[in-house]
This record gives C-alpha cells, structure tokens and sequence, in this order.
C-alpha cells in the first residue's frame, strides 16, 4: 500500500530545498547586524565572529536553537514567569529580539494566511497572495529548468471544465517543446467553493490546490515534459497514481512544515501553541 519509502524521501528533499532556498532567498527585510550586536552582550561566546556574514537562514536557525537551549537550561535570556519562563522581548537589548521574532511570525503569516477570495471571471495570481507569487517565482528562477517555464494560475473557463471532469484541478502545458513553455494551474473555482451561488474560496483550499499542482510539476515534470513533446499546443497530460501521492506529499509538507516552524516561534514569544486552530 505504501510506496518504498526512497519516493517520500525523494519528495522530502525537494520540499525542504525549496522552502529553505525561498527563505533564504526570500526574508531579506529584517536587517540583523544590530541585533547580533544585542545578543553578544548576553552571550559572547555563543555568538562569535562565526555570525559575521552568516546567511539569514543559518542565522535564523541558530538564533532559534539557542533560545532552544537556555530555555532549556533556564539562562539568560529567559526569566521565571510562574510555573514557566518568559522571554522579556519588552526589556531594553532584548527589542531587537522580539521585532525579529514577530518579524518571522508575520512571514510565515503572508503564507499561511487565513480567509476566502470571491469569484471572478478570471482570478489574478495576487488573490493568491503576493508571497506564493515570490515562492512560485523563486521555483521558476531557481528550481525549475532554470527559467525556462512559466507558471500561470487561473480559475477554469466551462470549456476548460470538460476536461478536469472529476477533477479540481490539472497541470497543462502549453509552448512548443524545446521553447519556452507555460504551465498553467487549472482549477474549478466552483466545485473547491461548493457553492451554487455566489463562489468564495477558502484561502486553504486555494493554497491546496496550487502546492498540489505545483508538487507535480517538482516531483515529475520530465514525465510530463516526455508525453507532450510532440504536442505543439495545449497539452491535458495524465498523471499515474504514484504521482498524485508525491504531489500531495509536497503540497501538504510545505505546510506543515510553515505550521510547525510558526507553531515553535510562538511558543517562544507568546508562550503559547495555537497552530489547533489553523487551517493549512
């Protein structure tokens, strides 16, 4: 029943490459040179010279297992609240420390976002939210042929409808083969509403449906690629089975990934876990 365990690893690692490569691609608002500066004074050793430089993932990931391990060890930063610890991000050298924090939070909060989009006759990509427009650029650029695909994402016409048949959603390609190539994202904006009336998306279902789709386009687009080379229009390839599996795989760890990351950074700066609430 369940695939040799070498296809979900393969499918790991392509999700982790590319939410790792879009952060440090991507969250480049937070300037940190004052805040390393902060954080020497409380623990010099830990933050040497081998911070200078450093990348902000890297940085990000070592400033979260430090706040990890004198939370642990109940050292400086942290102070007693209670029956638990706080991290007094309000107090004078610690600021900085908090405005990163919360600076992190609200990136993974652009991603994550809640809410609905209503209908129209075609939805922009900006319904999507800008930040899985930088994420799908960032794929483009960097993981997917190199720049030589596009990715569009739009609502289905009822033409396009006869096509997806049971389906939500489907990956067509269009160009020539050996030219620059469009792969569009095709969903039926009425059956993910479940509306006969006025259609509102769940933002989470739209999130569903593009990752899904984006999943196979990272996980197989050679097989893809292969079964329309000799297609000069659109092309409504079929996937096998296995590929579905891969492609929620990547949809569905993208987010608990976003979740999880979200879920660790609250507990350090609100003392608490709301991620039972979230919709991802």
């Amino acid at each position: 029943m369940f695939p040799d365990k070498s296809v979900f690893n393969k499918v790991v690692k392509k999700t982790q490459k590319d939410l790792r490569g879009f952060f440090d691609y991507n969250f480049n608002e937070f300037d940190y040179p004052l805040l390393l500066d902060d954080l020497r004074r409380i623990d010099a050793l830990y933050f040497s010279n081998d911070f200078n430089g450093m990348g902000t993932l890297a940085f990000s990931e070592k400033l979260l297992n430090w706040l990890d391990d004198t939370r642990k060890a109940r050292t400086v930063p942290w102070v007693s609240s209670g029956r638990s610890l706080k991290l007094p991000t309000t107090q004078k050298g610690l600021k900085r420390l908090g405005a990163f924090l919360t600076h992190l939070e609200g990136w993974i909060n652009r991603l994550l976002s809640t809410g609905a989009v209503r209908d129209k006759a075609q939805f922009s990509p900006i319904f999507l939210g800008l930040k899985w427009m930088e994420f799908r650029n960032y794929i483009i650029q960097k993981n997917l042929l190199k720049g030589k695909w596009k990715i569009v994402f739009n609502s289905a016409s009822k033409q396009d409808k006869t096509y997806l048949g049971d389906f939500v959603s489907w990956l067509v390609l269009f160009g020539k083969s050996g030219g620059p190539r469009t792969l569009q994202i095709m969903y039926d904006a009425e059956r993910i509403s479940e509306s006969t009336g006025e259609i509102s998306i769940p933002m989470s279902r739209l999130r569903k449906v593009f990752l899904h789709e984006l999943g196979h386009a990272r996980t197989e687009l050679p097989y893809y690629v292969e079964c329309s080379r000799l297609t000069t229009g659109t092309a409504w390839i079929e996937s096998i089975p296995l590929h579905e599996y891969e492609a929620w795989i990547y949809a569905l760890i993208i987010l608990s990934t976003l979740s999880s990351i979200r879920a660790r950074v609250t507990r350090i700066t609100k003392n608490g876990d709301l991620e039972w609430r979230a919709f991802i």
